[in-house]
């Protein structure tokens, strides 16, 4: 740019920029692009020139820049915000881990939080119970309790039950005049949820009030208040919560001073149930309380408030404890009605080396895997050996040394903890008779009935299919087994009020001794003996004959008690007994003595497999009425080949649901029906392999659906209705008429085989 060539004229000689902008802030003017060439006059001469910057200008930023106040509160709200979320996110996490065992410390966690405004106790208050004083927004310099919010919210959450219930009603109304079915229906569902989670709210308010009432943070006046409002509402969820309340602070609030507010209370509710005008479940829930009171509020039960893992594992041990300090006096009190009591007692020390090792089964120590104990008794004899009462057990020659009684009961416990866990009933039974104390072989088996009695019902039946075979091969005695269990039977009503199911349990632990007559059923006799005084002989022998009629029908038990020529009469007052046979279902066991024990009319096979079909997959019908059928219709079903096939197709295909690629198995419908397959099966090679014959046909039916094969061959090998030999005779099945679907079945089954023949080398490696 062109300059004039007239000396340079200092700072002081410089004019302002011509610019009028310029000259009013007293400098230049910047473009977007650059600077600007300035103008600027020199003794009254005009001069160009152009200025530039090579860096970037960096400015100073304060530590606390100002900002409009509309944005200093929106970031001040937005901070407040995240910090009450991460507080409540807090407070959740601790009530999801709270349990009785960890409550202190998580309470203590729970008081460190940042609970420092009006807002956030609020929000917790919803959420936890801790008492906790935090300043007040509302007031300065006043401070808000957490007791006083969560009795306002306690309030809030009470007189809101009567809000909810008049929208339940709008609710109802609008339902009843809804024209559209699929509409009306969706409401009426969408009603029964929000009905649910009302009465849930109302209960756990209630509850929750009558807490704060025992940690005294309620008057009594409040909780008369909430009394008298709850019974004159008088829906059923306000008498459900009066039930509530008066259960756990009914023993607190009834005082000298507000006994006669108490007694109109339970007037109220005597009338109440008296009139009828409720459901029968609230009305036994009201005299379930009117009862509370009469018996000084002692409850019948346990208290169920939730407990520790500690107090758990002390009151089990205690319960267990208690239970054999209470037997064992009860025993020393009838020790001079024992025949051989005198001969438990001496000097005995354990038995020798030869013996099952206190901790297993095994004599020489080898681990034995949960499969490979799992062995069938395939070379039990098919003819049924019949033993008598009056009969002693197999001779047995005393060892120097018996077992006391402690000892046997430690390896009773032993003996069955395996057998129960391995299914091997050979074992059990070697190890029994390796016990050699014959003297004391009756506290085997009430150490027995006694260790299974609360257990499951499947410990029970498996515990009283062991003592019928220790019976059935004279390892025990009937005269043993009979005094055994007597001694745990002469306490069954005793122990009834602690277990309101004891004879069905005794029926479970004595039914499997009536199957198939190796043991008379007039043992009854003897075993219900103790019972009799009191009429209780009848309700053991009828709860041993429903068990029986699970596996065997009732058409077969009833032939066997005619058989045994027992009456009810024997257990029982005569003037009660057709009364008791009705209450009990136990005509079966007065029926015609004359009915034809073999079919008049001979049914066809296709006949037989659409009854099956029907019984099994449509009626669903119950064992004991598919085992009366098959006794009156089928001739020998034991022996026909035909019927077994027919029979395991209807079992398996009433275990198979869906279709194609979606069919599942069921494994419960195959255990249920495990007694009814192990009747007509009977251990016998030709039935388990016609059986897996049929399986094979209904597996190719359905196409060969993925798993369904396996978890079949699985039920069928764990619950001991197929035995490994029929399953190895299967696989190396080379007929002709059986290979449709065979090469199929055989490649779904290809890891079980490899597991079967591995745990037949770890046996003999053993």
């Amino acid at each position: 740019m062109e300059q004039e060539n007239s000396n340079a004229p200092s700072n002081r000689d410089m004019h302002v920029v011509d610019d009028p902008t310029a000259t009013q802030h007293g400098q230049s003017k910047k473009n977007s692009r650059g600077h600007k060439p300035k103008r600027i006059k020199l003794n009254g001469k005009r001069k160009a020139t152009s200025c530039s910057i090579s860096q970037d200008v960096i400015l100073h930023k304060a530590e606390t820049p100002w900002k409009p106040k509309r944005k200093q509160d929106q970031t001040e709200t937005e901070e407040d915000t995240k910090v009450t979320a991460e507080l409540y996110k807090r407070v959740r996490s601790v009530l999801n881990k709270l349990t009785p065992q960890k409550f202190q410390t998580l309470v203590k966690q729970l008081s460190e939080m940042d609970i420092t405004t009006e807002e956030r106790l609020k929000g917790v208050t919803d959420l936890i119970f801790e008492r906790i004083k935090v300043a007040s927004t509302s007031k300065q310099g006043e401070y808000v309790n957490f007791r006083a919010i969560l009795l306002m919210r306690c309030q809030k959450v009470f007189e809101k039950d009567k809000d909810s219930e008049k929208e339940m009603d709008e609710r109802r109304k609008v339902i009843e005049q809804t024209q559209d079915t699929g509409k009306r229906e969706e409401l009426r569902k969408e009603l029964e949820i929000s009905e649910i989670k009302e009465k849930n709210r109302s209960f756990g308010n209630i509850r929750f009030i009558g807490e704060l009432f025992h940690l005294k943070m309620l008057t009594e006046n409040i909780i008369h208040d909430c009394l008298f409002k709850l019974l004159r509402a008088k829906d059923e969820v306000s008498l459900e919560c009066v039930c509530w309340l008066l259960s756990t602070i009914g023993k607190d609030l009834d005082t000298d001073e507000a006994r006669p507010r108490m007694d109109q209370y339970f007037n109220q509710m005597h009338k109440i149930v008296q009139e009828k005008t409720i459901s029968s479940r609230v009305r036994f829930k009201f005299q379930d309380v009117i009862d509370l009171r009469k018996c000084k509020w002692i409850p019948r039960g346990n208290s169920k408030t939730p407990k520790t893992l500690d107090q758990v594992q002390k009151k089990v041990k205690k319960e267990i404890q208690k239970r054999q300090i209470f037997l064992k006096q009860l025993k020393a009190q009838h020790k001079t009605k024992q025949e051989r009591g005198s001969e438990a007692k001496g000097s005995r020390s354990p038995s020798g080396s030869e013996m099952c090792a206190s901790d297993g089964w095994d004599v020489g120590g080898s681990q034995t895997t949960q499969r490979q104990g799992q062995s069938r008794e395939s070379s039990r004899g098919r003819e049924p050996h019949r033993v008598e009462i009056e009969k002693s057990s197999k001779p047995a020659q005393p060892t120097a040394k018996e077992l006391t009684d402690k000892e046997i009961e430690k390896k009773t416990k032993t003996i069955l903890d395996e057998y129960l866990h391995l299914q091997d009933i050979k074992k059990a039974i070697f190890c029994v008779e390796e016990l050699k104390s014959p003297s004391v072989m009756h506290t085997f088996v009430s150490s027995a009935v006694n260790y299974v009695l609360e257990r499951s019902k499947i410990a029970r039946n498996q515990t009283g299919l062991l003592l019928h075979e220790l019976v059935k091969k004279n390892v025990l005695s009937v005269s043993v087994y009979i005094q055994g269990l007597i001694e745990v039977v002469r306490y069954a009503e005793d122990m009834e009020n602690e277990i309101p199911n004891i004879w069905q349990y005794f029926g479970e632990l004595m039914g499997p001794m009536v199957q198939d007559g190796s043991v008379p059923l007039n043992f009854l006799l003897k075993a219900a003996e103790p019972l009799k005084e009191n009429n209780k002989a009848g309700l053991l022998v009828a709860e041993v004959l429903h068990a029986a009629s699970h596996r065997e029908g009732h058409k077969k038990v009833g032939s066997l008690w005619r058989l045994s020529s027992l009456k009810w009469e024997d257990f029982m007052v005569a003037g009660d007994i057709k009364k008791f046979i009705v209450d009990k279902k136990v005509e079966f066991t007065v029926g015609d003595n004359n009915q034809p024990s073999t079919p008049t009319v001979s049914i066809c096979m296709e006949a037989i497999q659409d009854k099956l079909h029907q019984l099994l997959i449509k009626e669903k019908a119950d064992n004991e009425v598919i085992f009366d059928w098959i006794e009156e219709n089928v001739d020998d079903p034991i022996d026909s080949l035909k019927f077994i096939r027919a029979l395991m197709t209807s079992v398996c295909e009433s275990a198979i649901t869906g279709s194609g690629s979606s069919a599942r198995v069921l494994p419960e419908v195959i255990k249920n029906r495990g007694d009814l397959l192990k009747k007509y099966l009977d251990n016998r090679a030709e039935s388990e392999l016609q059986a897996l014959y049929a399986l094979q046909a209904v597996i190719h039916k359905v196409e060969h659906p993925q798993g369904v094969l396996r978890t079949l061959f699985d039920t069928l090998y764990d619950e001991d209705i197929i035995s490994e030999d029929g399953f190895n005779q299967w696989e190396k099945s080379k007929d002709p008429n059986e290979q449709e679907g065979k090469r199929i079945a055989m490649k779904q089954v290809v890891q079980f085989f490899s597991w079967l023949r591995e745990a037949e080398d770890d046996v003999s490696d053993s």
